[in-house]
């Protein structure tokens, strides 16, 4: 195989890389290569945030990272405030710290759920489905069964499982958004909208509850919003249709236009 440029600059391909690439596709169930497709980026190579607006890649943006920003400000509401909210509800506090461990460990059987079922259906479309459907369900249980310590430490889990299970479902479809050489400028953009929400959602929280807002009422608010993700997941889904999953392939095309 003749030697390639390789992304760094200075360095080759090292031997024997097309047969880690075509092994790779293999397991992935993509067709094999007879050579290494190009380098879409060079180190150092500084990517313009305007870049992530052009074209269809514009729309996919704004709705993944609104989406993220809903899941976010869901997810940190929950592991922020349900402890407190249970104990003060309850009169007792151990019942708080219980509930909320069960939320981290629903949280984690949701991403293994999630994972092993990305093996047979399509990953936007689970997410939107976890946090569509199953965030606003258990939000609402949890909001109706908030005084009752056992449903309320059963529902903590499935809350746990919606709203950690969605985090590992955003991470997963987020880097396929973008291509490859504003992969890393696009997901980490979505990460920081996230942050905002994490930060404002559980002082809005407290805000809406000095102002008499019952905890109830915050989950099922916060229920909604998780919602709203999902559903923005959903039209990202849709914006894929006859276009194909390869965003360098999208973007390339579109430019061409």
């Amino acid at each position: 195989m003749d030697a390639r440029v390789d992304p760094l600059p200075g360095r080759e391909t090292p031997p024997g890389a097309l047969g880690q690439y075509n092994a790779i596709a293999r397991g992935l169930g993509y067709e094999q290569s007879d050579d290494l497709p190009p380098a879409h980026a060079r180190a150092g190579e500084k990517v313009n945030v305007a870049a992530l607006f052009q074209g269809i890649l514009g729309r996919r943006t704004l709705l993944l990272w609104i989406a993220f920003f809903c899941e976010y400000s869901a997810f940190y509401f929950a592991n922020a405030w349900t402890p407190k909210l249970l104990s003060d509800a309850t009169k007792d506090p151990t019942l708080g710290v219980r509930a909320g461990v069960l939320v981290a460990v629903g949280g984690v059987v949701g991403a293994l759920v999630f994972a092993w079922a990305c093996t047979r259906w399509h990953p936007r479309m689970l997410t939107a489905i976890l946090v569509t459907v199953f965030g606003l369900a258990f939000f609402n249980l949890y909001a109706s069964n908030f005084t009752v310590p056992a449903l309320a430490l059963t529902l903590a889990v499935a809350v746990g499982f919606t709203t950690n299970g969605g985090n590992a479902a955003y991470y997963a479809i987020s880097p396929s958004v973008y291509p490859t050489r504003l992969r890393a400028t696009g997901v980490g953009w979505m990460i920081g909208i996230g942050r905002i929400g994490s930060i404002v959602a559980p002082i809005i929280a407290g805000y809406l509850l000095d102002a008499g807002f019952t905890a109830p009422t915050l989950y099922r608010i916060f229920g909604v919003v998780i919602a709203i993700g999902g559903v923005l997941v959903y039209v990202l889904h849709r914006t894929y249709r006859g276009l194909g999953e390869d965003a360098d392939a999208t973007l390339a095309t579109a430019a061409a236009h």
